[in-house]
């Protein structure tokens, strides 16, 4: 609801009300605010608390997909503050496309027990994932126009994490994604995040460590819908070879027609007819140089890179086939 200020006696009665936020221009342009919803939690321990965002211009009578958007935390969950806001991102933006947008904040988000937030301790590969499926299909039982048959799921940097790992984990159920900036294995993120949520690295019955089983890239054979992985190259945060990872492993079972040169040796098949490549320097290293070779036909022999690009053009010979190997060595 809308903040209201109030004055009140050391017993907590009321005395005045100082000041009341007016949203009459707000409710004037059609705005409505997101429905609070409540679920259990899939191992019904728990009561999970969210946001549901409809259409404004919704018919109950008709069926809609559902869009799930999640952050696992454990720092922080998905649906954020709980004051009042007129917008929270893009989620009613988004359900006005004709989706039914629903955020839940799983065990093991923030705010609430000790034993609530230690729920997936040791295990950030849960990510909350058990609850958001459970709470979804709670909800459209209750809610025919909900299409159970039709979700998609997305979510940035952690979200990103879980997404992908919806994708594979639950093929079933979530039928596209997209995965943004994900730190798909927690080896190559900052070790003070994986440490104080998963603990040290250790090796179990398996022969693997506790953040091997945890990492997408194992699990990325599973792949069933339509996933778009998306990752800033620039990124100093979650370091772009995290979704490399993941790319790597699904060229394996399902082969990726279409992917950009990364700034390491690794051959990259292409299926387009010509290709233009701006190299230049991001600023983070001093002195770099590349070199750029072309089904092993040299075409840039150890340059500098500066802030100017170096572009090359690489002309397909279609009389010899689509697939070509682009490689570039930093």
């Amino acid at each position: 609801m809308p903040p209201v200020s109030v004055l009140r006696d050391m017993n907590g009665k009321l005395i005045t009300t100082l000041e009341k936020t007016d949203i009459s221009k707000l409710l004037a342009t059609g705005w409505r605010p997101p429905e609070p919803i409540k679920v259990r939690s899939a191992d019904d321990k728990w009561d999970l608390y969210g946001l549901m965002f409809k259409p404004k211009d919704m018919d109950p009578s008709k069926k809609y997909p559902i869009v799930n958007y999640v952050y696992p935390g454990p720092q922080s969950g998905g649906v954020g503050t709980r004051n009042f806001g007129p917008a929270r991102g893009d989620h009613q933006a988004l359900a006005d496309l004709g989706f039914i947008v629903v955020v839940i904040d799983g065990a093991c988000n923030p705010d609430r027990s000790k034993s609530f937030h230690d729920a997936c301790y040791g295990n950030m590969g849960d990510n909350t994932l058990p609850d958001q499926v459970a709470g979804i299909k709670q909800l459209a039982a209750a809610r025919p126009y909900m299409d159970v048959n039709k979700v998609g799921i997305w979510g940035h940097s952690g979200g990103g994490f879980a997404t992908a790992d919806a994708m594979f984990s639950f093929p079933e159920f979530y039928k596209v994604g997209i995965s943004e900036s994900g730190n798909h294995d927690n080896r190559n993120y900052e070790d003070d995040w994986g440490e104080r949520y998963i603990g040290l690295e250790t090796k179990g019955p398996s022969g693997k460590t506790n953040y091997e089983e945890q990492a997408n890239q194992i699990n990325a054979g599973n792949l069933k819908g339509k996933l778009l992985l998306a990752h800033g190259g620039m990124d100093d945060n979650v370091p772009p070879y995290n979704t490399y990872l993941v790319v790597d492993a699904l060229q394996k079972p399902i082969r990726i027609s279409t992917w950009w040169c990364s700034p390491m040796p690794k051959r990259i098949p292409v299926t387009v007819s010509n290709i233009t490549l701006n190299i230049f320097d991001n600023g983070t290293i001093d002195g770099d140089s590349i070199s750029v070779y072309y089904n092993n036909k040299l075409l840039v022999a150890n340059r500098g890179l500066t802030e100017k690009a170096i572009t090359v053009n690489l002309m397909l010979d279609e009389k010899s086939g689509p697939a070509r190997n682009c490689t570039l060595c930093t």
